[in-house]
Order: C-alpha cells, then structure tokens, then sequence
C-alpha cells in the first residue's frame, strides 16, 4: 500500500521528491510565525511548562479556551531534543517546523491519490502531480506550527484512508483517531466533521458498526485531549467545564453581544480575502475552482466538508484569511477536478479561447507560480526572528540596547520570551529630553511607559500596569537631527532601527563613527542599490557606534 502511494508512477515520483525538498527548504528557512497565534498558542505555553518566563495571552487563563495539545506534543519532542543535548530554541523551533514540513508533505501524497480516485480523465494525472508538488503556498504553509494547519493535514489523513480502505475495521479505528486529532487541536473543524459525519451517511450509508468504531475512536482521543488540557491548566475543568465548550461559549457570547461590532467585515470578504492573499491571478483561478466544483458537484463529500464550514466562516463577523486554510489547502484538487468536470460540457479555456490565448495564460500562470515558490521558500515567515537568532548568540556581548522606536521583542501587547535573551537591557528614547539624558549616562527606566523596560521584567508584572492602551501605543520619536546635536557617547553603544529611513542617520553620522553590523535586508539589495524597494518594508537594523 505504502509502495503504491509513494510510486503511483516513476514518471511522476521525482515531482514528489521535488516537493519534498522545498518543503525542507521552508522548514529551514520560514523562520518565526505568519501569525501571532502560531506562537502564543504553542511556543510561549511551553516555554511556560519548562518553568521559564511566558506569556500567556488572555485566552488561556481567563476564559481558558485554549487547547494544549499541540503545546502537549511538542513539549516532548523538546524534551527529547534536550536529552541528545538540543538546547537552542531556535533549533528546537526548526525541528517543530521540520516535523509539520514532513506531515504536510505527505499530506500532499494522500490529497494526489484521493484525487486520482475521483478523477474521470487520466490524462489529467500528471497536471494533478505537478500542481501538487508545486503549488506555490504549499511549503510556506505546511512549515507552520499552527493548528490550522495540522488540523487539516490529519483530516486529510482521515479522508484518504476513508475513501481506500473503509471496508476494513482497523482503517476506520485509524480515520476516527485522525479525525479526533483534527478536532481536538482546532476546535472549529467541528462544522467540518460534522458534516462529513452527515456525509457518509446520507451518500455512503456507513453502517453503525462502522459508526461506533469512528465515533468510539474519535471520543477516545478527545478525552485524551481533556487530560491534556488538565497538564496544561493544571485543572481538570477549568472555569467549570471542559475547554471545548468554553471556546464555544465565548464566541456564541461575542456574537451575542456584538464583541466584534466595530471593524468587522462583510460577509463577501471572504472572497476579497482569497483573491488579494493567495497569490492574484492564481487565486482567482482557485476561487473559480471551487465554485464550479461546489456548483458541479454538490454530492462530493469534499463539498459537504468545505462549503458549510465556508458559509459559516461568512456569518462569522470576525475574519481573517488564515481561517481559510482549511479550504484552501484542497485548492489542487478543486482545479483539477474543476478542469475534468467542465471537461465533460466541452468549457474548458481551450474550447472558450483560442489555443495561443489559453497556451499563453497557463505558462504565465506556472511562471508566477514558480517565482512565489522559490521566494517562499526562501523567505523567513517573521523577519523579526532573524534579529533574535543573532541577539541570541549575543557574539559582541552586547548588554544594552537603544532603540528609537519600540523594543524588538513586543507584538502587540504581547512579549515574545521564548526567544529572547534575557541578559540584553533595551532603553527606548522617546522625546528630546530622554535623548539628551542619554549622553549623560542616565540609564532609568520610565516605569510609566511599558515600553521602557529591562527585559528581565516577567509578563506577569508588565501586564499589572493600569495605564490606557493608548498610552502604550503613544509615543514621540526623537528629532534625529537634534538628536545627534545633543548626543555624546562615552562607551561604545548600540542602537537599534526599525524604519529604514531612520538608518541613514547613523550612517552618515561621522562624529558617532557608526557602522551597522546586522540587518534582516539581504546584504545583496545593498549591493545592488535596491533599498527603495525595502523602504516601506519593516526591517530591523543594528548599528555599533563609538
């Protein structure tokens, strides 16, 4: 079976190892998170678990709806890590990113042949291997440690063995394991699972024997994830319930109140959101796809899975494009299955259009397909990591920090500990006084301004401050050129530049006698004189001046 899977044919079998080496391309080189969730929801709660400094947004210890289980599994690969004496966090990140890499991967080999399954035309196989293998979001998204994406590479998992061998018992106890995992480390693939529930029984009428096994496996690994939860929380029912339902009960309370009545989108951005993010022309060819799929196959336990959970992604007034990644993550099947299903009514883009016209819009939908590949793949998901590798290693035993605008470990209202070292004192200068102060070796911390403080403060103190928001998030930038009048240095110093157009200061300051040792811009844009087009692009910047 295995053999079957991996070598469907020889031909195409190299397409998969092609594949395979970008997504160890993007395990290596995505570093950081897409979103923040992706690491306040997975490296910061085992930072917490290993008894060193954490945050821990809001959602996990006042209306405890978050689950634990990916935290749970990774926890132990760490453990592992360290006992073959892997103590760096950012090589235990790259193996957590290495690991997902390798699941969605093969993820990718099973959605191919669940495809091939339902496929009328075999002359569509070999476009099928190379969409699949090539499709340009694939390794970018497959390296994320996020519960969007694991969820979703087990159900494809689920699915597959479903579609191939559900005649034999052991599969379905395997599929309701898989289909258990989706759930318990997103919650919100309930709708999903719900009506591939209703799916088989209204088309493949799944007897209840079968039933039971897939329901009996399913529930044994969600009590497994409540345990989970009790090592996370340390409670077995936290705020009186299990964490499942108080992820429920908060978002029916927001909708009820209208938690998100302001700045919230229509119903149709959903379809504004996978054109813009995904990739335009290739994400309208995708959006097409699935409606001509939903439109042409409303049967298809793939449209069951998608369309629901689709719609109530619409009613939802909160949205973000990284819900959609369930959806989303099927786009090769959708376009295939959308070519062999108007294939049949004689619609494809060669009968519409002219065979030059069609031949000329496919190559230049491969060629843009390609591009996004590589510079994906090579691509740091949150360039801000870059930064905090080469703090980590700290070469310069550098103590303090000036930093012009705001402290490089903060998103949001949150603070990132699991990389940061914890031996560096960043100072923010934020008027023309504190500038001045500077020179005079005044190091104090403005206790007032969550921004000004020693790194070695925990989260736990930080978030005790009864300042408005708006006082955090306010803040008056020096006057460079009055800033370097004032300025004097006794020691040499390090300051750290966020805007890019602030950097040209530092450079051509010749009394500061500065120079910059570590920036996140490829040094060859500087070479090539190419800074213009990183203007506008966030980018960090350090310099040493004496």
């Amino acid at each position: 079976m295995i053999k079957k899977f991996l070598f469907y044919n020889h031909q195409y079998f190299y397409l998969i190892l092609i594949s395979l080496f970008f997504h160890l391309l993007a395990a290596y080189f995505s570093q950081g998170f897409y979103e923040q969730d992706e690491h306040f929801s997975i490296l910061e709660p085992i930072s917490f678990k290993f008894g060193n400094d954490a945050t821990l947004g809001w959602d996990f210890f006042f209306n405890y709806d978050k689950q634990w289980f990916l935290s749970f599994l990774y926890f132990y690969l760490i453990k592992f890590l360290e006992i073959i004496s892997i103590n760096n966090p950012f090589q235990w990140a790259f193996v957590i990113r290495l690991s997902s890499s390798i699941l969605g991967w093969l993820s990718i080999i099973c959605l191919i042949h669940f495809t091939i399954k339902y496929l009328s035309n075999d002359k569509l196989i070999k476009p099928l291997f190379l969409i699949s293998s090539f499709f340009w979001f694939y390794p970018y998204i497959h390296a994320r440690a996020a519960s969007e994406n694991l969820s979703i590479i087990f159900l494809i998992f689920a699915i597959t063995l479903f579609s191939f061998l559900r005649d034999k018992k052991y599969i379905l106890l395997l599929c309701g394991i898989f289909f258990g995992l989706s759930f318990s480390i997103r919650f919100t693939n309930i709708f999903i699972l719900g009506f591939f529930g209703l799916w088989a029984i209204f088309f493949r009428k799944v007897s209840i024997i079968d039933s039971l096994i897939l329901i009996s496996s399913f529930l044994f690994i969600f009590f497994l994830s409540i345990l989970i939860d009790f090592w996370g929380y340390g409670v077995l029912f936290p705020n009186s319930s299990i964490v499942a339902l108080n992820y429920f009960n908060l978002n029916a309370e927001w909708a009820k109140t209208g938690y998100f009545s302001t700045g919230t989108e229509a119903w149709w951005y959903n379809f504004y959101f996978i054109i813009k993010e995904f990739l335009p022309p290739l994400s309208i060819i995708v959006l097409i796809s699935i409606i001509v799929f939903w439109i042409i196959s409303p049967k298809h336990m793939v449209t069951w899975m998608t369309l629901p959970y689709f719609v109530f992604l619409c009613t939802l007034p909160h949205k973000e494009t990284r819900f959609l990644f369930p959806i989303l993550i099927f786009s090769p099947f959708f376009i295939v299955m959308a070519v062999d299903g108007l294939d049949k009514f004689k619609l494809s883009i060669f009968n519409i259009l002219s065979f030059r016209i069609s031949k000329f819009i496919l190559y230049s939908l491969v060629f843009i397909n390609i591009i996004a590949l590589f510079i994906l793949s090579f691509t740091p998901a949150n360039n801000s990591t870059l930064l905090y590798k080469y703090l980590y290693k700290n070469e310069k035993n550098i103590e303090k920090i000036y930093t012009l605008e705001k402290i490089p470990y903060r998103k949001s209202d949150l603070l990132i500990n699991f990389y940061r070292n914890k031996n560096i004192y960043f100072t923010k200068i934020t008027t023309e006084d504190e500038c001045k102060k500077i020179g005079n070796e005044i190091m104090t911390v403005n206790d007032k301004i969550v921004d000004n403080y020693n790194v070695e403060t925990k989260i736990s103190e930080i978030q005790k401050f009864s300042y408005p928001k708006w006082v955090f998030d306010y803040s008056v930038i020096c006057n460079l050129d009055n800033f370097f009048d004032n300025f004097s240095l006794n020691e040499k110093s390090y300051f750290l530049i966020n805007k890019f157009e602030y950097t040209k200061n530092f450079i051509n300051s010749n009394d500061m006698n500065c120079k910059r040792i570590f920036t996140t811009i490829p040094r060859w844009i500087f070479t090539l004189n190419l800074t213009k087009v990183y203007k506008n692009i966030s980018s960090w910047h350090l310099f040493e001046c004496n």
